[in-house]
């Protein structure tokens, strides 16, 4: 082979080479371009119909549509219970007097003193509030409490406990309270209610309804 041949070859495997190295820069460069166009350069006439999307404009930019129609009303709901099936009203008072309870320095227990009335439950799986609202004194010689219970068939319910209370200097007090007391588990029919009094600390007197005043009780049967 003659030289020239051989210069021949040589060049054009060094441009087929160059060639490679371009093609292979030129496909880099493309694939890892930036933007290099410059700002607020590009409006109206450079974008085409219908390429952009929601994710390219800012929170904000694009208008709110108009509110859609409103859908079908869905299906009414169960009636729940009634929060008071029965309510007994029961005045007390008025006519006799009141209940005045004196008590010894060892007497602590409770001792029923007033019956307030009967009620007559419907339903034995219902449960029976009984709110009681009355003028209530204690006389002592200061130190002393005198408890009031409610109570329905001489048992205590879930609260229905009103304190009177004599500080260490004081002789008298005086309250209109409101007490309310939750009973459950009673059997339907005929029940009585009553108040249950005790003094702590030897109180001169736990007095129930002085004056003779009527007093009120409100009797709810719920579910």
């Amino acid at each position: 082979m003659s030289r020239r041949a051989v210069v021949i070859i040589i060049t054009t495997a060094v441009a087929a080479v160059a060639l490679a190295v371009l093609a292979t820069a030129a496909t880099s460069a493309q694939g890892n371009k930036q933007s290099v166009v410059p700002p607020n350069s590009v409006g109206t006439q450079q974008v085409i119909n219908g390429s952009l999307r929601a994710v390219d404009f800012k929170p904000g930019q694009l208008p709110r549509g108009p509110k859609g129609d409103r859908g079908p009303q869905g299906p009414q709901g169960t009636v729940g219970p009634s929060g008071v099936m029965k309510t007994t009203r029961l005045t007390v008072g008025g006519t006799e007097a009141g209940v005045q309870d004196n008590f010894s320095p060892t007497d602590t227990a409770l001792h029923e003193r007033v019956t307030l009335g009967t009620f007559t439950k419907n339903a034995p799986g219902t449960s029976i509030r009984v709110s009681w609202q009355a003028p209530l004194w204690i006389t002592g010689t200061g130190n002393q409490t005198c408890w009031f219970q409610l109570r329905i068939d001489g048992q205590p319910g879930i609260g229905g406990n009103a304190v009177l209370w004599l500080g260490p200097r004081d002789t008298f007090d005086a309250d209109a309270i409101n007490s309310a007391a939750d009973f459950t588990g009673l059997p339907s029919g005929a029940h009585s209610i009553g108040v249950w009094v005790r003094g702590v600390g030897n109180p001169s007197s736990c007095y129930i309804n002085p004056g003779n005043f009527a007093m009120t009780v409100l009797v709810d049967e719920m579910p």
